[in-house]
């Protein structure tokens, strides 16, 4: 299934795209690809470690009110640390150029970061999260046909 959205995505970003980015541009991203990984992937530990300590913070504040912790909020901070998983899961095929081990694996953790932006819903929350979706989708498959 997944595999046909990409199939159905692919024209849109590539070939019907408004323009196609340099193949120096290309080989760049392919070759550094894994670099900026890893940098995302070391970025996002604090994220976590601070969306955790509100996690916790909220939920005692709300237990001394006797409310509770909409579910949405622990379903959010579930998607980021599977974009993270994600990510880090990803550094080696990039690395290696790997379709299935790589540049898959980073489209999932993108589409995980875009679920963490509907799932912690503010317009500028989803805005944001569209925004970075689309572009994150445009250069993935500008340089999809050098992994295999």
């Amino acid at each position: 299934m997944f595999d046909q959205w990409i199939t159905k995505l692919e024209p849109y970003f590539t070939t019907k795209a408004p323009f196609q980015l340099p193949v120096k541009a290309r080989e760049w991203i392919v070759n550094y690809a894994w670099i900026v990984s890893l940098v995302l992937a070391v970025l996002l530990v604090p994220a976590m470690l601070g969306l955790l300590a509100v996690y916790g913070w909220v939920g005692a504040v709300a237990g001394v009110y006797g409310v509770g912790v909409s579910p949405l909020y622990w379903l959010a901070g579930l998607a980021l640390v599977i974009q993270f998983v994600f990510l880090v899961l990803s550094i080696a095929g990039l690395k290696n150029k790997s379709y299935a081990k790589g540049w898959k694996i980073v489209l999932y953790g993108e589409v995980f970061g875009f679920v963490y932006s509907l799932l912690y819903f503010s317009v500028g929350n989803l805005i944001s999260g569209l925004i970075s979706l689309v572009v994150s989708l445009y250069f993935l498959f500008q340089v999809k046909s050098y992994y295999k």
